[in-house]
């Protein structure tokens, strides 16, 4: 019986293959790749602002970010905006949470979530606007959450923003924040 596929024809299908997929997922452009692990003597991870509600946890080898709320009614929240490469048709963002002890503030709203918001080059607000994933409970234990969504064809800047929203307790940690762009088809 005779092999369809002889090695001779299958390997260069299969580095073909294999070079499609790569090429790929080297088209999404990592905008941020933040596990918050600690490789040294560093007091804060890099390019994340430091408000005093937050700390750099480790727990079991695993390093996070930990945002807690010790005001009842306030917002706590860490900014920082990233800047959006042109062409790009929409984003994709994935981590890792854990809510512990949440009591949500007032309004349904005030609650654990990642707020964000699209500004065009000249730093005014754009439409539609981004989602803001949240959470409004316990979640017990790391949970891994992913959202992708449109980029307005104006946007520049990504305003990302995670935030204990004015709740009355509670503990936001974050790991393995992964924010890629998705140029245009």
């Amino acid at each position: 019986m005779r092999h369809l596929l002889k090695p001779s024809r299958f390997i260069p299908l299969l580095l073909t293959s294999l070079l499609y997929v790569n090429n790929a997922s080297a088209d999404a452009s990592t905008l941020i790749d933040e596990k918050f692990e600690k490789t040294g003597d560093e007091s804060w991870p890099a390019g994340w602002p430091q408000p005093a509600e937050c700390s750099w946890e480790s727990e079991k080898g695993n390093s996070f970010l930990r945002i807690e709320s010790t005001e009842p009614g306030k917002m706590i929240m860490v900014y920082r905006e990233i800047a959006i490469p042109a062409g790009t048709q929409s984003l994709e963002l994935s981590w890792k949470t854990r809510v512990t002890g949440l009591v949500k503030g007032e309004n349904a709203w005030f609650d654990a979530r990642i707020m964000m918001e699209f500004l065009n080059a000249d730093r005014q607000a754009v439409s539609p606007k981004a989602p803001s994933p949240n959470v409004s409970k316990d979640t017990g234990g790391w949970i891994e959450k992913s959202i992708t969504f449109d980029v307005p064809e104006n946007a520049a800047i990504l305003k990302f923003m995670p935030t204990l929203f004015r709740v009355e307790a509670g503990q936001y940690d974050l790991d393995n924040i992964v924010l890629k762009a998705i140029p245009e088809e």
